[in-house]
């Protein structure tokens, strides 16, 4: 655009692209920008704006370039300030405390007369410039400015609906004029309201342009490479904790000298605790705070590990692991909801993938580690090893996420200790009516199952007259949060089919030893733990939907080839559908998260964090029980280890046909959900 169009615009007082206050997309991003206190930042094409005031009450100087001489007298003049006008070659400079203005051609601005600058500000000039002349600007600023950090704001629109400015200026063009030296992210985009001149429908988007060759070496990177290092810990132990606890049962069994159905308790306590108390901690982190909480949940699985290694007798082993549930509750809802507020948007899929790559990675790992620690030092290092692992995760927590923001949004109104009661008590019992019996139900398991429901029912009554409600009516009013979470359980109820019915069939029709059963079941875990990351990535590129229904299919796949294939496939014929399924299954984990979590306000991510690992654990606790149970009856009982292996192979194939089942209702439903959200 050439000069004598703005300085027309000024004359004629046209200046309806100026804002009537501190633009909210700079307001809301400042903090992003890494300046010292007092720091400079430099606003190209920056007018008469009053985000100049804003930066200056903030206590901040500022420069700026702007091409009307008219426009600086004005801006001067609002600011309540005479300035000191000085000539600097074919520009003028109109200085005053902590401001600087260079009147003319932003091109005639040097790194000499500019001087030192700790970050840009543009809202106004990449977007104010035609398609031609923005590669010249965008090489220009970078050489004035030597790299600094920049907050840009863009519009993305039809251009022929309008002609600029504001120019529409996207993603690809942003990347190609400073991604060569800088690393570029996007932290917000939302609808400008009533449209760019009250009539053309436009979203603004606002950027974080980081020097690449100062990223790895900023303070707030190194904190950020502790806080993901801590979360990730986070997400580890307790799926380590319950993978590893499963092989010292039989050690267990013999020290205690006690039945295996008690022995069991040793993980049943463990799950339960979890299951009871994952929503509650997630509610709980976002109304007192989360760092707090993440922290005291870290203390307590380490103390819990250290009394488990400790324990004299099943009972208080029993209680030990019953303490560690509860504060490995408190680490799984939390690592997700503190991820979920450090993850910059665009890589937020990528977040929740290393997440879910590390509790993968966790429940794969802990038999092989619990394996070499009972065989060298006996049954109680397998709880000790949680000690040194614990406190390097608390220790990186602490550093890595800031004291201040230990609490996030949430309100601080008195709990409801009831409503956290019953909040605790109706998954504790459902939970229980699902283990006890090991899979064959009977009287106490119905009267469980029914407690649960007259507990749902007093609870949800009880939440909607609370003042403080555990559970908001908003946080649930959504479609697609409700369709996400039944599906995360419907999904966890499918996967846990192969690990209750996978060990049959590989034992007892394909007779295979005990060490190669637990080779072909460790692909599943294998292929989490390898496609969290790269699951993520499609999810930042695709979008949430496609993703979770791409992993819907996949585990569909899966489940109808374990369904179909003859037992002479062999191995084979285990092995690739579990990849298929397992790699469905983190893609759609990743998916769902990601879409949750982003649709969570600050002050709910805590609570959606837990919804979402609860309505996970109850989904395992059903496959394990309900599908256990339907297996054991296709198969015409499993009392005998030596079942006829094709009455086992049959068992296999109902049980997952049922399982196949659930995931085809899981895809009408992300359809169906989809589509009416698309029509609003």
């Amino acid at each position: 655009m050439k000069a004598e169009f703005w300085h027309q615009r000024w004359r004629s007082g046209d200046t309806r692209f100026h804002e009537t206050q501190a633009n909210t997309l700079l307001v809301r991003n400042i903090g992003t920008l890494p300046m010292p206190p007092g720091g400079r930042v430099f606003v190209p094409l920056c007018g008469k704006s009053l985000d100049i005031a804003w930066l200056l009450g903030g206590g901040r100087r500022v420069a700026g370039a702007e091409l009307s001489r008219e426009a600086v007298e004005q801006l001067f003049a609002e600011l309540g300030v005479e300035p000191v006008r000085q000539e600097e070659g074919r520009l003028v400079r109109y200085s005053a405390g902590g401001i600087d203005i260079f009147a003319g051609d932003i091109l005639d601005l040097n790194q000499e007369v500019l001087g030192p600058v700790d970050a840009v500000y543009d809202r106004a000039a990449l977007v104010a410039l035609p398609e031609g002349m923005r590669a010249s600007y965008a090489s220009h600023l970078v050489k004035i400015t030597r790299g600094a950090p920049q907050l840009l704001i863009s519009y993305e629109y039809e251009q022929e609906l309008m002609q600029g400015p504001p120019f529409d200026v996207r993603e690809p063009e942003i990347r190609r004029l400073y991604g060569s030296s800088h690393d570029i992210v996007l932290l917000e985009q939302e609808e400008v309201a009533g449209g760019l001149k009250n009539f053309c429908p436009a979203q603004q988007a606002v950027w974080l342009l980081q020097p690449a060759d100062r990223v790895a070496e900023s303070p707030d990177f190194q904190r950020m490479r502790c806080l993901t290092a801590g979360l990730s810990l986070a997400a580890l132990l307790p799926s380590m904790g319950t993978s590893a606890a499963n092989v010292v049962l039989p050690v267990l069994r013999q020290e205690f000298e006690v039945s295996l159905q008690e022995v069991q308790w040793v993980v049943t306590a463990y799950l339960v605790s979890i299951t009871a108390l994952i929503a509650g901690a997630g509610r709980l982190g976002d109304l007192t705070g989360r760092r707090r909480l993440l922290l005291a949940g870290s203390s307590m699985f380490v103390g819990a590990s250290v009394l488990a290694g400790l324990a004299p007798s099943l009972p208080l082993l029993i209680l030990a692991r019953a303490l560690q549930g509860s504060g490995a509750a408190l680490m799984t809802a939390m690592s997700v909801a503190l991820m979920g507020d450090a993850a910059l948007r665009e890589k937020r899929g990528r977040a929740m993938g290393l997440l879910g790559a590390m509790s993968a990675a966790g429940t794969a790992a802990g038999p092989l580690l619990g394996g070499v620690l009972l065989s060298a030092f006996g049954w109680r290092a397998v709880f000790f090893i949680n000690l040194p692992l614990g406190l390097f995760a608390w220790l990186l927590i602490l550093w890595g996420i800031p004291k201040e923001q230990g609490f996030k949004g949430g309100s601080r109104k008195a709990l409801d200790h009831h409503g956290m009661l019953l909040l605790i008590a109706t998954p504790l019992l459902y939970a229980l009516s699902m283990s006890v019996g090991k899979g064959r139900p009977g009287l106490v398991n119905m009267l469980l199952l029914l407690g649960s429901g007259v507990l749902a029912a007093a609870f949800v009554k009880r939440d909607r007259v609370s003042s403080s409600p555990w559970i908001p009516a908003v946080v649930l009013r959504s479609r697609e949060r409700q369709a996400g979470l039944l599906l995360s359980l419907l999904v966890a109820t499918v996967l846990m089919t192969t690990l209750v019915v996978g060990p049959f069939y590989l034992s007892h029709a394909l007779l295979l030893s005990p060490v190669m059963v637990g080779g072909v079941l460790s692909a599943g875990p294998l292929v989490v733990m390898l496609m969290g990351v790269p699951a993520g990535r499609l999810v930042d590129r695709h979008g949430t939907h496609i993703m979770s229904l791409a992993g819907l299919l996949l585990i569909g796949a899966g489940t109808l080839a374990l369904a179909l294939l003859p037992m002479s496939s062999g191995i084979p014929g285990q092995v690739i559908p579990l990849v298929v399924l397992t790699a469905g299954y983190a893609t759609f984990q990743t998916a769902n998260t990601t879409s949750l979590m982003a649709a969570a306000v600050d002050s709910e991510r805590g609570l959606m964090s837990g919804l979402l690992n609860l309505s996970r654990n109850l989904g395992l606790i059903t496959g394990s029980s309900v599908m256990a149970g339907l297996f054991a009856m296709f198969s015409g009982g499993l009392d005998s280890p030596a079942e006829a292996p094709e009455a086992v192979a049959q068992g296999m194939r109902q049980t997952y046909v049922l399982a196949l089942g659930l995931v085809l209702a899981g895809v009408i439903m992300t359809m169906v959900v989809h589509s009416k959200a698309a029509t609003r």
